[in-house]
């Protein structure tokens, strides 16, 4: 965590510049490893996930912000995240392994779902086949006699 204390001497956008310049220098260190997962043969989407095993989250917040508002409201940045949150949001990974597997178990049931209909739309259909009546089969055509012998 990293308090900024603009003083008197900065002006906001100054501050700004500084919090940008701290972040850029940091990237090495704050985000995560993109891993690509699922999206295999025949998916419709890609998807994946951040491995934050080996970074360290970075947060930034003012004297001003943790003065007026105090450290439990909407006060902390994390570097990636872009936008202010609180403090158990901003430590949270919401791309992370575990919401790539929440997302997958909901594909995964979806397509159950739509499988489980599909069949059930089959059935359907065959039970309707063994239903119906086999149609009459068509009197065979009576051979025409044969023009040189006569039979």
């Amino acid at each position: 965590m990293v308090v900024f204390n603009s003083g008197t001497r900065t002006g906001p956008q100054a501050l700004k510049n500084c919090m940008n310049t701290v972040m850029e220098l940091t990237r090495p260190v704050w985000p995560g490893s993109y891993h690509g997962a699922g999206g295999g043969y025949g998916a419709e989407e890609r998807d994946g996930y951040y491995d934050y095993a080996d970074a360290i989250p970075l947060l930034f917040t003012t004297l001003d912000r943790l003065q007026t508002s105090g450290p439990r409201d909407a006060v902390w940045w994390r570097c990636g995240h872009g936008q202010w949150e609180t403090l158990p949001e901003a430590l949270a990974n919401p791309d992370d392994h575990d919401a790539w597997y929440v997302r997958d178990e909901q594909r995964r049931r979806q397509r159950e779902e739509a499988e489980q209909r599909r069949q059930q739309e089959w059935a359907v259909e065959r039970e309707r086949w063994t239903q119906e009546p086999a149609p009459d089969p068509e009197p065979a055509p009576e051979a025409a006699p044969c023009e040189r012998y006569g039979a």
